[in-house]
């Protein structure tokens, strides 16, 4: 059974969490970065529910990645349907994932399963009349993508999937259109990373997840379907840029 569109016909705009519980995610072991993610995930899906315009507006998918690829059900936080129809639903109906780490680092399927959720939403949305911005996925990992066997990827590996993002970037149909960022915590592999996406990575361990949550609801709102690709990743770089002026100036205050 498909989601909900929920009231009226506000422009939709989907977002497709993608993260990292691959087993590194458990360390450091006296406050694993898993709990904290958890923690994160669970106030910002409050908070967001609050603010009546994105809760409105924005609809949620979670993909979660060690091991396997898993899309979770937004009702229950656990596995669930992987079709763009029933992946997603309004943030207000969310459930909070409880995720867990175990496994390796199958990142590439994993982007790979969000984009075909999010040009597959978009071209759901539009067969049922309901207008919507460009999909926004954002990537969150504190490591390097590995094969199955556990084995890092080199950059050839990785040259497919950078291809699929550049693709629905600039998709000759808008429809098909999505936008990628990739954010970096912990020791993940920064020239990894941004091998996929060299102009939209963001290493962002030193903000913690909640603050890095509510950036990605700030770029939900403010990044238009006129925007370039390179526009709307510009706008987070100085979005980022903002908030790390701010939290220095707050430094200096204490």
């Amino acid at each position: 059974m498909s989601q909900p569109l929920g009231r009226g016909y506000d422009e939709r705009i989907p977002l497709v969490l993608v993260l990292d519980t691959s087993q590194s995610m458990a360390r450091p072991p006296e406050a694993p970065r898993i709990t904290a993610l958890n923690r994160a995930l669970t106030d910002w899906l409050r908070d967001t529910r609050k603010e009546p315009r994105l809760s409105r507006r924005l609809e949620v998918a979670i993909i979660a990645f060690g091991s396997s690829v898993r899309v979770l059900d937004p009702a229950t936080g656990r596995d669930g349907p992987a079709d763009a129809a029933t992946a997603f639903a309004p943030v207000t109906q969310v459930a909070d994932p409880e995720l867990t780490p175990s496994g390796y680092t199958l990142m590439l399927p994993a982007i790979s399963q969000a984009l075909g959720l999010a040009q597959g939403r978009r071209r759901w949305l539009e067969s049922q009349g309901t207008p919507s911005r460009r999909p926004l996925i954002w990537l969150l990992t504190d490591g390097a993508a590995s094969d199955a066997e556990g084995r890092p990827l080199d950059a050839a590996s990785m040259a497919g999937t950078a291809e699929q993002i550049r693709a629905a970037e600039h998709a000759p149909d808008q429809v098909d259109r999505c936008l990628f960022c990739a954010i970096g915590v912990g020791a993940a592999d920064q020239d990894m990373l941004e091998s996929l996406a060299p102009d939209s990575t963001l290493m962002l361990d030193h903000i913690g997840y909640r603050n890095i949550l509510k950036m990605i609801t700030a770029s939900s709102e403010s990044v238009h379907s006129s925007d370039t690709p390179a526009e709307a990743h510009q706008q987070r770089r100085d979005y980022v840029a903002l908030g790390e002026e701010l939290r220095q100036l707050e430094d200096g205050l204490r």
